[in-house]
């Protein structure tokens, strides 16, 4: 009975370090991109609005657009006759602020939306009983485990 208690207290003790070593090794994200799905970002110095989104089948056609924070169509673009697959989409020389994006896939006269998944820069890292959360740029914040990719920012 002692080795076994023994153990659990070795493998609680050994979860919380590596959580804790986890958060310590999030805290070389602050000031980098983070790639995870959402459908808007902040941005705090004029740049570019960029992320990705997967079609799971082919379209007629892809639009992607970006809103300001007032709802007003900044820009948009749209692919003709997509395949299914991961594609990246980049709006630069935006102005700093909140942006949200839309995905609308068109086949056969049917219109759906997509996930979009955006760069966000991350400002902090919190440790809290669900385990690393970063603290993005606008006041939002994504959850270690949600992250897709990292980049420079």
């Amino acid at each position: 009975v002692q080795s076994l208690e023994g153990l659990e207290s070795l493998q609680t003790t050994s979860n919380s370090d590596v959580e804790d070593l986890t958060a310590l090794q999030s805290t070389n994200l602050v000031g980098k991109q983070v790639l995870s799905e959402t459908d808007s970002t902040t941005l705090s110095s004029s740049g570019s609005v960029s992320g990705q989104v997967t079609l799971d089948s082919a379209a007629d056609s892809m639009t992607v657009s970006v809103y300001d924070s007032s709802g007003n169509l900044v820009s948009s673009d749209t692919t003709s006759g997509p395949t299914a697959g991961t594609y990246s989409f980049s709006f630069d020389d935006l102005d700093a602020g909140t942006y949200s994006v839309t995905i609308q896939t068109t086949s056969s006269g049917t219109t759906t939306t997509q996930t979009p998944y955006l760069n966000s820069t991350v400002q902090s890292v919190t440790l809290n009983d669900d385990g690393v959360e970063l603290n993005l740029a606008g006041g939002s914040s994504v959850s270690l485990d949600d992250v897709v990719s990292v980049t420079q920012s």
